[in-house]
């Protein structure tokens, strides 16, 4: 199955969302970033997710 999960930072740093190119039942800690609202991966590895402006827009929160 292939998509996105994601949640708002508690601390307001952006969200944290599974890593692009894994299926969620692949999913593990070492394939979750936490994604700054610049979209800036600021713990974990690689790009970010590009359906990272589908959770600020649809969350209803601002992206500053």
């Amino acid at each position: 199955m292939w998509g996105h999960v994601s949640v708002r930072d508690p601390d307001g740093r952006g969200i944290w969302i599974k890593a692009p190119g894994w299926g969620l039942e692949e999913i593990r800690e070492d394939r979750v970033q936490l994604v700054s609202f610049d979209a800036e991966v600021l713990a974990g590895e690689g790009s970010p997710h590009k359906e990272c402006h589908i959770t600020w827009t649809s969350s209803g929160g601002s992206r500053s």
